[in-house]
């Protein structure tokens, strides 16, 4: 990607807000149709976006650089997730990974590249990455997925945050892009959240097992809600 800008300094900060404008108006979309968990995920990613102080940060380096908005961006964003890594609170740490997020999508949109479409999953599919992200995963639902496996992420991590509103697991595992390939069968544990590469028969059944005992719990349990105390 070109760093330098025969533009107009202005020109490129107008092209930055309407990307910023354009990603507000998708994630609120997207907000309609997504779980409470989701939706806040996403509402936090337009307050990033819409930060006043990276706008300014990104103003200052197209001025004083004379480099164009994608540049700019990379450049702003790196230094604010630079920041949030060095926090030594991990719910701070994470918020890295959504400012990485809200990055990616605004380059996508000043470069005009279309997000992965992940509509037509097969059933029982267990999605691996080295980090998942809202803009991404928002409006999935539970019923073909088997869960999440990917390189990063911890309990209050997006990911995280989507598996427990979809009540699916969510493992990470360092090396998952190395060790697994497309149409392995993986079984991954939420509660001990581990993961098993193409395991034997008996493993295979028991998430199967216990999911069927959490059903069978869940069915129990709204029964006796429904019951007069």
């Amino acid at each position: 990607m070109s760093r330098k800008s025969g533009a107009d300094s202005q020109q490129e900060l107008a092209r930055f807000d309407k990307a910023v404008s354009d990603f507000a108006d998708i994630a609120q979309k997207k907000m309609e149709g997504a779980s409470a968990e989701q939706a806040a995920v996403l509402e936090a990613h337009i307050t990033f976006a819409e930060d006043p102080s990276i706008r300014e940060r990104v103003q200052q380096i197209i001025t004083e650089e004379k480099i164009n908005v994608e540049a700019a961006v990379e450049d702003a964003f790196a230094e604010y997730v630079a920041m949030f890594e060095s926090f030594e609170d991990e719910m701070w740490r994470e918020r890295a990974a959504d400012l990485k997020d809200v990055r990616s999508a605004l380059l996508r949109a000043l470069l005009g590249l279309d997000l992965p479409d992940l509509s037509a999953l097969p059933d029982q599919t267990v999605l691996v990455a080295h980090e998942l992200s809202p803009s991404v995963t928002a409006g999935l639902k539970g019923d073909r997925l088997a869960g999440f496996l990917t390189e990063t992420g911890g309990v209050s991590s997006h990911t995280a945050i989507l598996a427990r509103s979809l009540e699916i697991p969510a493992v990470v595992l360092a090396d998952a892009l190395s060790s697994i390939s497309n149409g392995d069968i993986v079984v991954l544990d939420g509660d001990t959240r581990n993961g098993e590469v193409n395991p034997s028969a008996p493993v295979i059944e028991e998430p199967e097992k216990k999911r069927a005992a959490q059903r069978a719990r869940s069915v129990e349990l709204k029964k006796l809600i429904g019951q007069p105390s």
